[in-house]
């Protein structure tokens, strides 16, 4: 790999990383709007955000299918 894609690789993973850290914080703060726990708020973000995650990077990141 180039170093010109590596630095590209890293601009789209470090992007999709605060992605997913925006939406963890509007779902936490949403959360404790609405006065939710923040034990089943965590749990609300972590099942938004994983699969957030994980379709931002195949998409973008790594440019594979998902498996």
């Amino acid at each position: 790999m180039s170093a010109a894609a590596l630095v590209a690789r890293v601009s789209r993973y470090t992007g999709v990383g605060a992605v997913c850290a925006i939406v963890h914080n509007v779902v936490m703060i949403g959360s404790d709007f609405a006065g939710m726990h923040y034990f089943p708020a965590t749990l609300l973000s972590f099942a938004i955000v994983t699969p957030l995650g994980y379709f931002l990077h195949c998409r973008f990141t790594f440019r594979r299918p998902q498996s």
